[in-house]
């Protein structure tokens, strides 16, 4: 479990039932049934599975940014806006959309990408005009 939480494993979704303390040689057909049903609820990709994932990217960017290591930074925080749930186009967390755009962005200023982090900065400028929110400070 430590290797999802490090971003080490395949996908943050992934366990098998043995993982979970699920016995299938114990209990009733319906007890297996209802258990496999929870197996089955816990393994699914979900949206809140991907908003935890994106959490945890853009946490690690963060650590990442604070530990001077630049590239994994900017590797994770685009991992976290890859993974945000979105619906008509837009972003269904739109703070915390904004909080993986802006470490993409502070990381891209330390590599020097000026452009690009700019770029990032006048996104989250737009969606938060879009969602009627000032931006200044």
């Amino acid at each position: 479990r430590a290797l999802i939480v490090l971003g080490l494993a395949k996908s943050p979704c992934k366990h098998d039932a043995e993982d979970l303390d699920v016995d299938a040689g114990s209990g009733s057909r319906s007890a297996q049934s209802s258990q496999r049903g929870t197996v089955d609820a816990l393994t699914a990709p979900n949206e809140r599975s991907l908003d935890l994932s994106m959490a945890l990217y853009s946490n690690r960017s963060l650590c990442f940014l604070k530990l001077g290591r630049t590239l994994p930074a900017i590797d994770d925080a685009n991992a976290a806006i890859a993974r945000m749930p979105v619906h008509g186009g837009k972003p269904l967390n739109l703070q915390a959309w904004a909080k993986a755009k802006h470490r993409l962005a502070s990381a891209l200023t330390r590599a020097g990408r000026f452009n690009e982090a700019a770029a990032n900065l006048d996104d989250i400028d737009k969606a938060n005009k879009g969602a009627g929110r000032s931006s200044t400070l």
